[in-house]
């Protein structure tokens, strides 16, 4: 199944979606959309479906608070910077970065 279909379905592997799944743009900052990406991968496709938002707890621990999935805190971090080439240029040539966040200790502190 193509990756588009999968994701309008929410059905098949989630690991291949993850790998370029951002987070969704409502939640706020990338920092954010890098937690909901991570619980993603743990809890698979019901959290997309379901009410989601993000608020910063201090310390640059974020919290993600789901209808499903109960919430979920981490510290989000800025990764490797990766090319953000225009349309139609390769990405070798391109003269903007973006910064790919990663999370740290992702763990669920209350069920859904």
């Amino acid at each position: 199944m193509p990756l588009l279909e999968q994701v309008v379905r929410g059905e098949g592997p989630v690991p291949g979606v993850v790998s370029r799944y951002r987070g969704c743009a409502t939640l706020g900052p990338p920092a954010h959309q890098a937690v909901e990406k991570g619980v993603l991968a743990q809890v698979g496709w019901p959290l997309l479906s379901s009410w989601r938002r993000t608020e910063d707890a201090g310390g640059g621990l974020v919290r993600l608070v789901t209808e499903v999935a109960g919430t979920w805190q981490a510290h989000p971090a800025e990764g490797r910077h990766v090319p953000q080439p225009e349309c139609r240029t390769p990405p070798e040539r391109a003269a903007q970065q973006s910064v790919e966040w990663v999370v740290d200790d992702l763990r669920q502190v209350a069920p859904a």
